[in-house]
C-alpha cells in the first residue's frame, strides 16, 4: 500500500459541525486521471476530492449540493479542449447522506498541473450538456425497456 487517508467527515451528518477527521463509510470509487490526480465523492459528506496519486495528500475539494455516492467521470472536450469531472450528486437514502438530483461538472485548470495553486469551478454550460446527454440516455433505456 503506498499511502492511506481518511476520507470524509461528518460534517453534513452532525446536528453541529464536528471538526473530527476519521473518515466515513463511502459507496462508490474513485477515478484516476492520466496526470496523477485521484477524484472520489463517495463519503458521507457533501465534497467531491481529488488527492495526489503520488503522495494522497488532499490538492482540492468541491462542494457538492447532495451526497456523491457515485463514481465520478471525467472527458476532455477536444484532443487538446479543457478536462471536465463531473459526477451525479444524488445522496443515498440508506446511508443518510442528502437527497438530490444533480449532476456537477468542474473543469479542470486549463493547465492541468495548476491544481495546487487554483481551485475548479463548476461549469454550468457543461452540466446542462450533460444532463441532456443522461435524459436521452435515461428515455432509450426506458423504450428499450418497454419493448
Amino acid at each position: 500500500m503506498k499511502w492511506e487517508v481518511p476520507l470524509g467527515t461528518i460534517q453534513d451528518l452532525a446536528p453541529v459541525p464536528l471538526p473530527i477527521k476519521w473518515g466515513t463509510p463511502n459507496l462508490g470509487g474513485p477515478i484516476v486521471t492520466q496526470g496523477g490526480l485521484v477524484f472520489i465523492g463517495a463519503a458521507m459528506d457533501n465534497y467531491l476530492r481529488a488527492f495526489d496519486l503520488e503522495t494522497g495528500k488532499e490538492l482540492w475539494k468541491g462542494r457538492l449540493p447532495a451526497g456523491g455516492q457515485a463514481t465520478p467521470m471525467t472527458y476532455r472536450l477536444g484532443e487538446n479542449g479543457r478536462q471536465f469531472v463531473v459526477i451525479a450528486a444524488g445522496g443515498h437514502g440508506r446511508m443518510g447522506t442528502d437527497i438530490g438530483d444533480s449532476v456537477v461538472a468542474f473543469a479542470l485548470p486549463e493547465s492541468g498541473a495548476g491544481l495546487l495553486a487554483q481551485s475548479m469551478a463548476p461549469t454550468l454550460r457543461t452540466v446542462g450538456v450533460f444532463l441532456v446527454l443522461l435524459l436521452t440516455a435515461l428515455l432509450v433505456f426506458r423504450l428499450v425497456r418497454k419493448n
